[in-house]
């Protein structure tokens, strides 16, 4: 039976965290496409902080550094989203 809950691939720990890295970003930390990872796990697998840029521009991320007070965690260099959603690009 597989369980309801995810586990971070780095401490083994149930994690609740859900963010959206890039891939490339992802894969150089050593993660598969299955894989979860608290963001301070996937921080220690990469030996340094994420930056805005290491983010999707996607709602989940908006939502989740907006409700930390840190939309600034979701990069503004980025384009905005579909739907008229998300940080807009520096003109």
């Amino acid at each position: 039976m597989e369980s309801m809950f995810s586990f971070c691939a780095v401490c083994g720990q149930v994690t609740f965290d859900h963010f959206m890295i890039c891939d490339p970003i992802w894969a150089q930390a050593g993660f598969t496409d299955k894989d979860v990872a608290h963001y301070a796990c996937v921080e220690v697998r990469l030996g340094r902080r994420l930056l805005p840029e290491d983010l999707e521009t996607c709602p989940t991320n908006l939502t989740l550094f907006g409700a930390f007070g840190r939309p600034d965690l979701v990069s503004a260099s980025q384009p905005k989203w579909p739907g008229g959603i998300g940080p807009q690009r520096p003109r």
